[in-house]
């Protein structure tokens, strides 16, 4: 029986995993085999260790757009927090790493490594408050990736920025399958 307690060492694998949990995860197998604690909303938000525990809330409504919305949260510390669509399918769809993280993307970029540490390789993208990693050979192709960082500015207008988050999230054409759209 798998037990869901993350690997803060684990590999970031884009498009795939982090901390050792895959993308694509059932949230009630999650849920079936994880140590986890139904919180509300001010728990949730305390920056705080979770003490072995994954603290999961279920935030469901209308945003000030109109559109429902249903999803889960897991956190674990301050380190792994885990998005869930809360539609029938109820899937993991996105992993975000920060905080006492230490895996590594490309077993070399880590949380609180300098942004501009793979710049041989890779120019950097700014959009929608994250940084995405573009092949320096070929445009056409980047790391698919998100990258936040200390400043919520593009690379060109605040160099010397530093890791503090990795999100992995699953293929578009995954996620359209399983009925998760952001309109």
């Amino acid at each position: 029986m798998k037990k869901f307690i993350p690997h803060l060492n684990a590999d970031i694998i884009p498009l795939k995993s982090a901390a050792g949990i895959d993308i694509g995860l059932s949230f009630d197998e999650f849920l079936k085999h994880a140590p986890h604690k139904l919180v509300d909303n001010e728990e949730y938000n305390k920056p705080s260790n979770t003490q072995g525990l994954w603290y999961v809330i279920h935030h469901k409504g209308t945003n000030s757009l109109g559109k429902e919305f249903d999803a889960y949260a897991c956190r674990w510390n301050n380190d792994v927090v885990l998005q869930f669509d809360g539609k029938p399918t109820k899937i993991l769809y996105g992993i975000i790493v920060s905080g006492n993280y230490k895996g590594s993307l490309f077993n070399e970029l880590r949380i609180n490594d300098r942004l501009d540490k793979l710049s041989s390789q890779y120019d950097l993208e700014f959009y929608a408050d994250g940084h995405f990693l573009i092949d320096k050979e070929d445009a056409d192709i980047y790391v698919p990736i998100e990258i936040g960082t200390d400043y919520l500015a593009s690379y060109e207008d605040v160099p010397n920025q530093i890791i503090r988050l990795f999100y992995v999230t699953m293929p578009l054409e995954e996620q359209i399958k399983h009925g998760i759209t952001w309109d």
